[in-house]
Order: structure tokens, then sequence, then C-alpha cells
């Protein structure tokens, strides 16, 4: 779904997060036997841990993303992409410890 997004959204890094910790969800559900919102703030944390590193990683193909006219959430952000990881990467980690805890 990630190539896909890249054509139609400016957050195909959502979409990554949303599909790739799927499995956070699943983990916590067969470890418990119960979905909580304990498990669900450990899933949207994780997103936020995706967008973070993805939009980083996003940074190598920038220039062959905008020549394919491709989306990525570091074409969205320009010049405030290095603010936008440090937001959500502190996020996710903010919202994960409060898990954890």
């Amino acid at each position: 779904i990630y190539p896909l997004m890249k054509r139609i959204t400016w957050w195909p890094q959502l979409f990554l997060g949303i599909t790739f910790n799927w499995g956070a969800i699943m983990g916590w559900t067969a470890a418990t036997g119960e979905i909580s919102y304990h498990c669900i703030i450990l899933y949207i944390g994780c997103i936020f841990w995706i967008i973070a590193y993805d939009t980083y990683y996003a940074l190598c193909d920038l220039e062959d993303d905008k020549k394919l006219s491709l989306n990525s959430s570091a074409i969205f952000f320009g010049n405030d992409t290095q603010k936008a990881v440090i937001l959500f990467s502190m996020s996710s980690i903010k919202i994960i410890k409060s898990v954890l805890s």
C-alpha cells in the first residue's frame, strides 16, 4: 500500500506506520487476551515513530520523488522536515513511555 499512497497522498509514511505496527496490536492481544487502551496508545506511538524515521529516510529519495511526481512527508514539510522528524520522534517516545510506565 505504501507505493500506492506515494501517488495519492503526502502522508504515505502514515499508511506505512498503520501497516507495520499492526503487530503491536496483535502481539498485545495474544499476550493479554484483550485489547485495552494501552494497546491502542502503544500502536499510535509506534505509528509516530514510523512517520519520524521514514520521513528522515525519505530525504534520500527527495529529488527522485520530485522528478517522478511522487509524494512524501519529507516533500510536504520542505525546510521544516528536521523539525517535523524531531516532533514525531519525541512524541512517539513520550507516548510509548506512557504505556510502559
